[in-house]
This record gives C-alpha cells, structure tokens and sequence, in this order.
C-alpha cells in the first residue's frame, strides 16, 4: 500500500507517518471577558488544514536525494493516505538528515513536516 506521493514522486514506506487534521480560527475567536469562548472557524470541519509527520530509515544516497528534490519546490501537490487517498498541494518544514553507520554501511535517516495550504 502506498502512504504517500510528492508530486507523482512514490518514496520508500516511510517507518512514521502521523497525520494531524487542525481548524482554524479567525483572529477575532478568544475569550470573553466573562470567560465563554467565542469562537469563529474559517476552515476546518469537512476541510481541515492537515499536517504529515513522516520519517525514513536506512535510505541510500539516492533514495534520499529523490526524496529531498521531490519536495523542495515552494509547495508540492501531495497524495496522502488518510482513510483514502487524498491530494492536496503542501509546503515542506525544516528536514531533519541523519547520516548513520551500520552492517550495510552508511545510511540516512530523513523526516520532515508537510502542511497543507
């Protein structure tokens, strides 16, 4: 099954992979003075904004460099496992590359944030 895509580019299963659905509120939702909340969503419900934490392990050279330029563009057109397949164009967080040594020699472990626009 694959989890995920970055504009048409399927990586390796990546070990973690969480999905966060979020709304969002205008900047007027707060408190009151009296405590009660008032709160105005402007997006959330059946379109929510969505968060991707994904994780590699052990990716050679260039499987994490086909990974990297996969989402380097300002945003990327995402296809994500959430229940189904859904697609939506998403911007890459800071990308956290760890070089490691084992049995099959050095390997990388990559993960990054994807948020939805």
């Amino acid at each position: 099954m694959v989890l995920v895509r970055f504009g048409g580019f399927t990586p390796e299963p990546p070990v973690g992979y969480k999905v966060t659905a979020s709304d969002i509120d205008s900047a007027s939702s707060g408190r009151l003075e009296r405590g009660k909340m008032q709160r105005d969503r402007v997006r959330g419900g059946d379109d929510p904004v969505y968060k991707l934490q994904i994780s590699w392990e052990k990716l050679t050279d260039e499987q994490m460099k086909g990974l990297l330029d996969s989402v380097k563009g300002a945003s990327t057109s995402v296809e994500f496992y959430f229940g189904t397949m859904l697609t939506r164009d998403m911007y890459v967080g800071d990308r956290s590359i760890e070089l490691k040594s084992d049995a099959d020699g050095c390997r990388w472990d990559v993960s990054f944030n994807m948020t939805g626009n």
